[in-house]
């Protein structure tokens, strides 16, 4: 699939033990077009790699986002705890995705949070064998500074963000 083009993309979300909680596909027409449209224009302006508070009624979430050979790293913070970490693979450029996707799953594994609630020796191992793309795999940390209201938008901005990032090629 030609990421240009790019219509669809699936889900893999984590909780912050390593364990799947949930995987699927959203078609980018079902996002929301203002939030799509929203995501599309902070990569536009911000560029491929940026750390910004969003606007407005959102000034308590920050974004990290990097981008560079078709894939992307994303943490989402809210209220400056981190809500989400997430990994963004194309497919158009598998070795570089196999490094940095090694070099997110050990950041992952050695953070504290998941260090002290890891269900298993190995953490994740479902985001190794996952050949899908594109693909966002997201993990999400039940920080206590963070309500459900809030994960849930820093949710949905993750998902329309990812939306956009495959949709455009950025």
């Amino acid at each position: 699939m030609d990421r240009a083009t790019a219509s669809e993309f699936h889900v893999a979300s984590f909780s912050m033990d390593g364990e799947l909680v949930g995987s699927g596909k959203w078609q980018i027409s079902a996002l929301s077009p203002q939030w799509l449209s929203f995501a599309q224009e902070l990569l536009e302006v911000c560029g491929p790699t940026f750390d910004r508070v969003l606007p407005a009624s959102l000034s308590h979430i920050r974004v990290k986002f990097t981008s560079f050979d078709q894939l992307a790293l994303a943490t989402f913070f809210v209220h400056g705890n981190v809500a989400i970490s997430a990994i963004l693979l194309s497919g158009k450029s598998p070795g570089a995705e196999s490094q940095v996707q090694e070099m997110f799953l050990q950041s992952l594994r050695t953070s504290k949070p998941v260090i002290e609630f890891a269900a298993s020796d190995a953490p994740f191992s479902e985001l190794e064998h996952m050949p899908i793309r594109p693909l966002c795999a997201a993990v999400f940390f039940g920080t206590s500074g963070i309500s459900e209201q809030d994960a849930g938008a820093a949710g949905e901005i993750c998902n329309h963000l990812a939306g956009a990032f495959f949709q455009t090629g950025q």
